[in-house]
């Protein structure tokens, strides 16, 4: 199982990410779990897709079914725990310039018009 990773991954982000349809959010949620669950492929995931934490995030934010939320807190428990920094210069968040060896994390503004430099820094 552990061969077709590479190509289910990018699947099922596409699929977690349909805001048109929740039958195929929960279902592309339940095959993640199982994935990661059955092949041991934790912390990985989202070094290859830096979106994902993200996408599970906003789930447990916005998703109104208890069963829904109830299997995106399995899904991040079984992923396992994700070095914050390390994400956040995945996701490009925090860059280190090769020349001084100095890391700058980039600011962007919100919709309320606030500076914000991401996620819990």
């Amino acid at each position: 199982m552990q061969k077709w990773l590479t190509e289910l991954m990018p699947l099922l982000l596409e699929m977690l990410g349909d805001g048109t349809s929740g039958w195929k959010r929960r279902v592309a949620l339940w095959t993640l779990g199982q994935l990661v669950e059955n092949t041991g492929y934790v912390v990985h995931p989202y070094t290859q897709h830096p979106t994902l934490l993200d996408v599970l995030l906003s789930f447990l934010k916005t998703e109104q079914q208890p069963a829904v939320r109830r299997e995106t807190i399995r899904v991040l428990g079984l992923l396992g725990a994700l070095d914050p920094y390390k994400h956040k210069m995945n996701t490009g968040m925090i860059k280190i310039h090769e020349d001084t060896g100095v890391a700058v994390i980039s600011i962007t503004e919100t919709k309320n018009d606030e500076l914000s430099s991401g996620r819990n820094l």
